[in-house]
């Protein structure tokens, strides 16, 4: 079963609870100190916050990290991991409104249920919650710079990406609207199509269909990351552009990726508050 960590993971690795204790461990120990603020927590089995002391942590340091908050519980006399999950940077900037927010039980993780253009759907994990929460009002439009990962990708075939009409009826329509026929079919092509269907869960997951528009490639951690950028929607005026990490762990049949191929699969969609 692929993970959010499918990324920090070698080829030959298996995402074992073994493996990602490890990288967080790491990231414990080594991980840069970025920030260190004052947020409020709920306390287990209370509804009130409390101001609490945290400070976060990446490892490596760069646009692509793990990313830990840790708080200073000075109740324990220790620091405890409170979350960690991969965090990307470099994404791309897009205006969304939201809709919905869906909090963790203690108040500091949460997900965005979003709209583009007022009419896409999108379910997006806020890698920032924690500290931008408070400056969020439903219904209200915000800039969000905008990631995803790859859980599991493959290309689109080629006879996938055409659909033929051949209905004499259906045709007669299309031609009165003043759409060219060929003949006794029509053919629309959905190569330049992107589409994205967000779970309904609550989670950030997508299942999503698109084209490549530019490819970089990486090297992160001595893994191989394909840097994909592509659409996610359209509307008639705008397309929601993102930058897509793909591990060669998650795509399918030694697919290589080349710009103008289409590709499917399902992603975890991420992004931060752009002040």
């Amino acid at each position: 079963m692929s993970t959010r960590y499918e990324i920090f993971l070698k080829k030959e690795e298996d995402n074992s609870e073994e493996n990602l204790t490890e990288l967080i461990r790491t990231t414990a120990i080594e991980g840069k100190l970025i920030e260190k603020l004052k947020i409020k927590i709920k306390k287990e089995g209370y509804e009130y916050q409390t101001e609490e002391e945290i400070f976060t942590l990446a490892y490596p340091d760069g646009n692509i990290c793990n990313f830990a908050l840790i708080h200073m519980n000075k109740e324990k006399n220790c620091n405890e991991i409170l979350y960690s999950y991969p965090y990307i940077k470099s994404g791309i900037d897009n205006l969304i409104t939201i809709e919905k927010i869906s909090e963790d039980d203690i108040g500091i993780e949460g997900i965005l249920d979003a709209y583009f253009q007022d009419s896409v759907y999108l379910s997006l994990f806020d890698s920032q919650y924690f500290k931008n929460k408070t400056k969020y009002e439903l219904h209200k439009s915000y800039k969000f710079n905008i990631s995803a990962i790859a859980y599991s990708i493959e290309e689109v075939p080629e006879s996938e990406t055409e659909i033929k009409i051949t209905n004499p009826d259906t045709i007669e329509i299309y031609k009165a609207c003043g759409l060219n026929t060929d003949g006794n079919e029509m053919i629309f092509s959905l190569k330049h199509v992107n589409m994205i269907f967000s779970s309904e869960k609550d989670n950030g997951d997508s299942e999503f269909q698109t084209y490549i528009e530019d490819i970089e490639i990486l090297e992160f951690l001595g893994n191989q990351i394909y840097k994909i950028k592509c659409g996610l929607t359209k509307t008639e005026d705008e397309q929601l552009m993102t930058n897509l990490y793909i591990s060669e762990r998650v795509i399918k049949d030694n697919y290589i990726p080349k710009v103008g191929d289409i590709i499917r699969g399902f992603i975890w969609v991420q992004g931060y508050l752009v002040e």
